[in-house]
């Protein structure tokens, strides 16, 4: 279950698509704080030894005729800083054919226990293979957007309800969201005017801190 934002506004130059609007969200998330990038350098299936990362199930539409699975693609993630509490947030990419076809990108975010934000600043996680080990694992975990705050699917920004953090950043987003849909001429495909990413990467600190 998601809930989807479409809201009618004026033209404008600077619009940009779902898609777009999340990966400036997390940008200036880490723009905003302190963090430090955690590249996954293990290959994504022995299979694949040249493409790195590690993959989320997202959902899974397989019966016993067919495997149907979509899934979110991670190179790595970021260790932020926010209020002395450090998150690992991820932005994903959709990974697959068919089913994943109509995602685009997210954001998620979690705690991990032992990661201290000292070792954040002074940047000596980065090369840590257990600390990696775990962060793979975990991610792993992370399915059915469980873990995420937002993301885009059919060309429109999407919160899931099933998530926590989800429920929290509509909660947050749907009262100030009217005024920053720019064009809806598309069925299937929003432009947003850019601006909401501040709004959106207050509404995911807020949560965070929430939730620290």
């Amino acid at each position: 279950m998601t809930s989807n934002l479409r809201l009618v506004h004026k033209s404008s130059q600077d619009g940009l698509n779902a898609e777009s609007i999340v990966s400036l969200t997390y940008q200036r998330l880490l723009n905003r704080n302190y963090y430090t990038i955690i590249d996954f350098t293990s290959p994504l299936h022995p299979l694949l030894p040249s493409e790195k990362g590690v993959i989320v199930l997202v959902e899974d539409d397989t019966d016993w005729h067919k495997t149907s699975q979509a899934f979110m693609k991670y190179e790595g993630v970021a260790l932020v800083v926010i209020d002395d509490k450090v998150w690992v947030v991820g932005n994903g990419f959709s990974y697959g054919d068919g089913l994943a076809d109509k995602y685009g990108q997210d954001i998620l975010a979690f705690q991990m226990e032992g990661i201290k934000p000292r070792s954040v600043f002074d940047g000596s996680l980065s090369d840590n293979k257990n600390l990696k080990s775990r962060l793979s694992d975990s991610l792993r975990f992370r399915r059915n957007f469980r873990s995420t705050f937002l993301y885009s699917e059919d060309g429109q920004l999407c919160f899931p309800l099933l998530s926590t953090y989800g429920m929290m950043m509509k909660e947050l987003v749907a009262p100030r969201i009217n005024g920053f849909v720019v064009d809806t001429s598309s069925d299937r495909k929003i432009i947003y005017d850019k601006n909401l990413s501040g709004i959106l990467v207050e509404s995911l600190e807020e949560t965070l801190r929430y939730y620290s």
